[in-house]
C-alpha cells in the first residue's frame, strides 16, 4: 500500500470471514493489516481502501441505528479497477449474484463525457459496490442551461404507427400554434426518405419529436454479451462486415447468434422458444423482454423483440424502422431519446427528436380504451371513442383540423386502413399529453434504460 486514502469508510459487518472472502478472494482487495483479536481488516486495491470491523454490541461502534439487511441502503461505493472482466469471473465461478449486470454509462465532467463500464453487486451484509473500469472520454452533448422561468418546447409532433407493410403506415401530426396544438389528419407515410426529409426540414427552424410504434432498444440480457457499450453503438456498428447478417432471421436454431438473433423466418413444427433462448445464451425466454416489456400488474408482457413469431411479434417491424428511419436519421445528426437525454434537455435547440411510442398507452390517456368485446379493427367500435376523444381534446387546448375531426368521427372508414389511422392519431395524443407534462416521459429509472433498452414514451 502506497498510501493512507483521506476518506476511509468504515463498515460493521456480521461474519468477518465472510466479508473477506468477499472483499479478497472476490473482489480482489489485499489485507493491509489486521487486528484478529478486535475482528477488524483495513483493506487496499491500488488506493481504494475499506475497514471491515465485525459487529459487537460490547464495543464502541457508532452505530446510529438498528443494523437490519441489507447494510448501507441509499450508499453505493464505487472502486475503479483495471479490469472487470476477471472480478465477473471470480463472482461468476462463486456463484455470486449481481445487483445489476455490466453495462456501459457515460457522465458529464465539464466539457467532456467520460466512459466507464461498470457493474454492481452486493457484499455478504448487503453493502453495495459499484466496480467500475475507464474506457475513454467525449465531447459533451451541447445542451444549454434554459432560459429563467422558459420551459423549453417541441413545435412539431408526428406520429407514425409502422408496419413490415408499406401500404399499413400511417403518420399524424400536430404544430403547436400559441398554447394549443392543432392535429391535422392521418395520412400514409408513403416513401420513407421523403418522409425523414420533411422532419428534418422541418427542424431547421423549430423543435420536432417524432414517435415510432416499434422498439427501439434492446434487452440488456443480449446488449451485455456484445462487444459494444450501449444500443447507440450497437446500432452503428451494424453496417460492419461481422454484423452483416444482423437483420436476417434465422431458419434454423444452429443459425441463432449474437450477430443473427431473431428467430424464426416461419412456423415449422418444432419451432420453440427454447431455442431462440439457448442459442442467445440467456436463462429464460424473460430476459429478451426489456424492462418496459415486462409484465406488471396493469398489462400482460410484449412479445420479445428477437420473436419473430405470432401476430403480435415486432422484431421484424424493428428491422425495417431502424434501417430505414432512426439509422439514417442518426446519420443526419437526430437525438434519440433517452438515449440522449430527456426530452426537456433534447427540446433545448431546434432538431429532430426520435422516440419509441406504443398508441395502446394513449387509449388510456384519452380515456378511448377499448372494453371487452370491443376491437379496433371495427370502424363501428372506433367510432364510439370520438366523442371520449374530442371531450380529451377540449380539455387540453387541442385543435383538430376540420378533415381530422371529421375523420374520427366517422372511425376511419371502414377499410383497412381504418386501425392503422386510429392508432396513428391516439400514439400522437399520447405524445402529446407527455410533452405537455401531464404524463411523464417514463416511471422506471432503471440504468440500463439510457444505455441499452430504451423506454416507451409515456409507459
Amino acid at each position: 500500500m502506497e498510501s493512507w486514502a483521506k476518506l476511509v469508510p468504515e463498515l460493521v459487518v456480521s461474519d468477518l470471514q465472510a466479508s473477506l472472502r468477499f472483499w479478497r478472494d472476490l473482489i480482489g482487495f489485499s489485507v493491509a493489516y489486521d487486528r484478529q483479536g478486535d475482528g477488524f481488516a483495513y483493506m487496499d486495491q491500488d488506493g481504494a481502501q475499506v475497514m471491515l470491523e465485525q459487529r459487537d454490541p460490547g464495543e464502541r461502534q457508532w452505530v446510529t441505528g438498528p443494523l437490519e439487511a441489507p447494510l448501507g441502503r441509499g450508499i453505493n461505493f464505487q472502486i475503479e479497477v483495471p479490469a472487470l472482466r476477471p472480478i465477473l469471473g471470480r463472482l461468476a465461478g462463486a456463484d455470486w449474484p449481481l445487483f445489476m449486470a455490466p453495462e456501459a454509462a457515460w457522465y458529464r465532467a465539464g466539457e467532456v463525457e467520460v466512459g466507464q463500464r461498470q457493474f454492481l453487486v452486493m457484499d455478504p451484509d448487503g453493502y453495495l459496490l459499484r466496480l467500475a473500469e475507464d474506457v475513454d472520454e467525449r465531447p459533451a452533448i451541447c445542451r444549454p442551461a434554459p432560459v429563467a422561468g422558459q420551459q423549453p418546447v417541441f413545435e412539431r409532433l408526428t406520429h407514425a404507427d409502422w408496419s413490415v407493410s408499406t401500404a399499413k403506415r400511417w403518420s399524424a401530426s400536430a404544430r403547436r400554434q400559441d398554447d394549443r396544438w392543432l392535429v391535422e389528419a392521418p395520412e400514409p407515410v408513403g416513401n420513407v426518405a421523403a418522409f425523414v426529409d420533411a422532419a428534418f426540414a422541418d427542424a431547421a427552424i423549430q423543435r420536432v419529436l417524432l414517435g415510432f410504434d416499434f422498439p427501439i432498444g434492446v434487452p440488456i440480457a443480449y446488449g451485455a454479451q456484445t462487444e459494444f457499450r450501449s444500443f447507440r453503438e450497437m446500432l452503428s456498428a451494424l453496417s460492419g462486415e461481422a454484423w452483416s447478417r444482423f437483420s436476417e432471421v434465422a431458419r434454423l436454431p444452429t443459425e441463432i447468434g449474437l450477430t443473427r438473433p431473431f428467430y424464426p423466418l416461419m412456423s415449422t413444427k418444432g419451432v420453440s422458444r427454447t431455442e431462440l433462448v439457448a442459442g442467445l445464451g440467456v436463462a429464460s425466454f424473460d430476459d429478451l423482454l426489456r424492462v418496459c416489456e415486462r409484465r406488471t400488474e396493469h398489462r400482460q408482457a410484449a412479445c420479445s423483440l428477437f420473436w419473430t413469431l405470432g401476430g403480435n411479434q415486432v422484431g421484424k417491424g424493428a428491422l425495417t424502422g431502424w434501417s430505414e428511419v432512426i439509422r439514417p436519421a442518426l446519420l443526419r445528426g437526430s437525438k434519440l431519446w433517452p438515449f440522449d437525454g430527456t426530452l426537456e434537455e433534447l427540446a433545448h435547440t431546434p432538431g429532430v427528436v426520435l422516440a419509441e411510442t406504443y398508441p395502446a398507452e394513449a387509449y388510456r390517456m384519452a380515456r378511448a380504451a377499448f372494453l371487452p368485446g370491443q376491437s379496433k379493427r371495427r370502424q363501428a367500435d372506433r367510432r364510439g371513442k370520438a366523442e371520449a376523444v374530442m371531450a380529451w381534446a377540449n380539455r387540453h387546448g387541442v385543435t383538430f383540423t376540420a378533415q381530422a375531426a371529421a375523420e374520427l368521427a366517422d372511425g376511419f372508414g371502414a377499410g383497412e386502413s381504418g386501425e392503422d389511422r386510429f392508432d396513428a392519431l391516439l400514439g400522437l395524443l399520447g405524445m402529446i399529453e407527455v410533452v405537455d407534462g401531464r404524463q411523464r416521459e417514463r416511471t422506471e429509472e432503471h440504468p440500463v434504460i439510457a444505455s441499452w433498452e430504451g423506454w416507451i414514451l409515456g409507459r
